[in-house]
């Protein structure tokens, strides 16, 4: 049995794409996998690579101040979360300067 894991979206909303909430057999799916568009372009794929030191440095600014957020409740933050806090956003401010100061081409995203 091969089942399906789309997810359901008003047909009238979005264009008639038909997607599903549970997991049904694929052949009760109105969709064929060849008709599905879900994956991202080459292209995209691309800018997201070109993009992915930029993300992934904000994502550890995100997880220092959940840090901060968390060591709040719990004494107050300490002087090496307020560093790691620090260099996080030093991190964020010279990928997204070096990103910027690429040519057009390598910036973007489709």
């Amino acid at each position: 049995m091969v089942l399906c894991w789309c997810t359901p979206l008003n047909d009238a909303v979005k264009g008639g794409e038909h997607r599903h909430l549970f997991p049904i057999i694929a052949k009760e799916c109105v969709l064929r996998a060849a008709d599905r568009k879900f994956d991202p372009s080459p292209e995209a794929l691309s800018a997201i690579e070109v993009e992915w030191p930029l993300i992934e440095a904000e994502l550890s600014l995100l997880d220092a101040e959940i840090t901060l957020i968390h060591a709040a409740d719990h004494g107050g933050p300490s002087p090496l979360d307020w560093r790691r806090l620090r260099r996080a956003e030093a991190r964020v401010t010279r990928l997204a300067a070096d990103l910027a100061a690429r040519p057009a081409a390598f910036r973007e995203v489709a």
